[in-house]
């Protein structure tokens, strides 16, 4: 067999275009064999996390949706198996169970037939598992085949999970009353359940995509190649270093925040926190993680509380900052409420009334409080001397204004449920000074008070106001206006750009795209993904969160281009205009947005996309502490660089 994956399988997906160990039918097909004798030692872990568990009561609604997905780890390995014989030799897939899977492997299991395997994959098909029973059926008669690569990629780094959890099962089995080697166990079994959800939409991807190809099969890898620039860390060692003790002290601050928040009073929660930040201090390993068992199970009611902590620290830390600029100005626009966008009316194409007419639409500039949902509030940020024309009732068109090359409309991140302009304006106040363009952005609504498309309308309305307004009530008048955004913030470009084009609305003149978002959807697979099992910001647990938070519990198209641009079509990507997209190598939406890249540069359009090498999510901020990487240093005026190739035509 090929290589195997080292012991952090985050070193397996480093490589960032292409996963050149792409393996046959073969190589799955023996790594299958290994996770089928696995199963049955598998099984023991529901046994000590039954009823008369310790950790049951706590830990119940984890455990019983454990107890469904190692069933459903079983379904899936089974039908793998099925499938690639099926495939390769036509036989029928009862035949297999019994003389392979059963004879041959001594598999012990109640799946024992084709219609049991479809039995119980109706037990476990629900909100996490978005393949239907008939795709399932089709795989085990073989009539679709499974991605290869995709899979083995999977089954490596469960094979990896398998190892740690029959560890865990073996101290439980020395000591099963104790607590903390039981909640080790469920947490090692959880991980290997959303492994194992990503398993089947691994099964459904392209085995030709461009990230399973070899360098010498593919013209669009090559493309792709010559289109990307790579941020390496002059000394790596140290960079690890420096990224592994960070990591090690936010997994120790979310242990003691863990334990602190959901103290019912401020008092409690500050001793609480005082108490365990010494005691893991002391035990540091116990510390650790207790910060990524918060993470990865993480309770409802302590997930909205940090929710509300994250804001409240956010905007803690906005308020401390300096103000370097010239110009710092609020406004407010109104919301035209009968163009909003809803999910009934997301394909019009009709030209919003607002764009095609001269009606007036004035801002307000003086709220102390206001009403989010009638007002989207922006903030300029400029560093030329100009004031912010606030005499609406006669307002003079023409009067001091002042011309400029470029404006920028800036979109912040924050999982669509965190961030503000105040905690972006230390990027807005960079850009401004360095490119010498004004920089407006937006306090859209966030979630879960209000899920999509309410960012995506206060998004698209302040570009149409900005289109129409400018001049008139800012006193600007641009020659270009260029979006983007960072992380969600970067989804929602995307999202107004595509509205562009399809209503035949001016559109941007570059698009700058910062970690984006691609896809809001479980019920895809990129192989990064897999990062997100570890990842300590965009966790597996976190990304299941954003979607139950954002989108509409009755809105079933999650895989509409709009909340999803990765599956954008052809026809609508190449009228897209220059775009510029950052990743982390460590990111785990890294691979959604070099394939989105590739078909943009597949269809002709002028793209670049920049890799800092060996980042998590969020990399901006990792030149600060507690990060300190060095390679991050410059990300901001590598950014004001190419804001301003897109302004001066430059950008090729």
């Amino acid at each position: 067999m090929n290589q195997e994956p080292s012991k952090h399988f985050s070193e397996y997906l480093i490589d960032p275009h292409v996963y050149t160990h792409t393996h046959s039918d073969e190589d799955l097909r023996e790594i299958l064999e290994d996770l089928c004798h696995k199963v049955k030692s598998l099984k023991k872990v529901l046994t000590f996390l039954c009823e008369d568990c310790p950790i049951h009561n706590e830990f119940w609604k984890e455990i019983e949706e454990l107890s469904f997905a190692l069933l459903g780890l079983e379904v899936m390995i089974i039908t793998s198996f099925v499938n690639l014989f099926t495939n390769m030799e036509r036989i029928d897939p009862d035949k297999v169970i019994q003389q392979e899977i059963i004879t041959k492997l001594g598999y012990e299991g109640e799946l024992q037939s084709k219609d049991q395997l479809l039995e119980e994959f109706e037990k476990i098909h629900g909100e996490d598992i978005h393949v239907s029973t008939e795709v399932v059926q089709k795989f085990l008669v073989g009539k679709t085949k499974i991605c290869t690569p995709s899979v083995y990629l999977v089954c490596s780094v469960a094979k990896r999970l398998y190892a740690r959890v029959e560890q865990a099962l073996d101290n439980v089995e020395d000591s099963p009353a104790d607590e903390s080697l039981l909640k080790k166990l469920l947490y090692h079994a959880v991980m290997l359940s959303k492994c194992f959800i990503m398993m089947y939409a691994a099964s459904l991807d392209d085995p030709d995509d461009l990230l399973y190809q070899k360098s010498e099969e593919s013209k669009e890898r090559e493309m792709l190649i010559d289109s990307m620039e790579y941020h390496e860390p002059s000394d790596k060692e140290d960079h690890v270093e420096c990224l592994n003790a960070a990591l090690s002290r936010n997994k120790y601050l979310m242990g003691v925040a863990s334990k602190a928040i959901m103290k019912p009073s401020k008092f409690c929660k500050i001793w609480t926190g005082l108490w365990y930040g010494m005691y893991y201090k002391l035990a540091q390993e116990t510390g650790r993680e207790q910060g990524m068992f918060t993470i990865t199970m993480p309770n409802e009611r302590a997930f909205q509380e940090g929710v509300r902590y994250k804001k409240q620290q956010a905007l803690k830390a906005a308020n401390a900052q300096k103000i370097d600029v010239e110009v710092h100005e609020m406004f407010y626009i109104p919301i035209k409420q009968d163009e909003l966008i809803t999910i009934e009316t997301m394909e019009d194409t009709s030209q919003p009334k607002s764009y095609t007419t001269d009606e007036d639409w004035p801002i307000e500039t003086n709220f102390e409080e206001y009403d989010d949902t009638e007002y989207i509030r922006a903030r300029i940020v400029a560093d030329f001397d100009y004031e912010l024309y606030k005499n609406q009732k006669n307002p003079k068109i023409g009067s001091d204004v002042i011309e400029v090359e470029a404006l920028i409309l800036d979109f912040h991140g924050g999982a669509f449920m965190f961030g503000s302009t105040k905690k972006q304006l230390k990027y807005s106040q960079y850009f401004a000074t360095k490119t010498e363009y004004p920089i407006v952005s937006l306090d859209y609504r966030l979630a879960p008070s209000h899920k999509f498309p309410s960012a995506l309308n206060d998004c698209w309305q302040a570009y149409l106001w900005l289109l129409k307004n400018s001049e008139k009530y800012l006193k600007i008048k641009f020659n270009k206006i260029i979006i983007g955004g960072h992380s969600a913030g970067a989804n929602l470009a995307l999202g107004v750009n595509t509205l562009c084009i399809q209503k035949n609305v001016r559109k941007p003149d570059g698009l700058m795209l910062i970690y984006p978002v691609m896809s809001c959807t479980l019920n895809s697979f990129a192989p990064s993904l897999l990062l997100s099992l570890e990842d300590l910001g965009l966790n597996a647990s976190l990304l299941r969160q954003v979607q139950e938070n954002y989108i509409p519990s009755d809105f079933e198209n999650t895989n509409h281009p709009l909340l999803s641009p990765k599956f954008l079509s052809d026809e609508i990507l190449k009228e897209f205009p220059i775009c510029q997209i950052y990743v982390g190598g460590l990111d785990p939406l890294r691979d959604d947005a070099i394939r989105f890249a590739a078909r943009l540069l597949q269809l002709g359009v002028p793209t670049k996309i920049c890799e800092y090498r060996y980042c998590l999510h969020g990399f901006m901020n990792a030149a600060r502490k507690p990060w300190k990487l060095k390679e991050c240093a410059d990300t901001k005026q590598n950014i004001s660089d190419v804001y301003i190739k897109m302004a001066q035509g430059t950008f090729s």
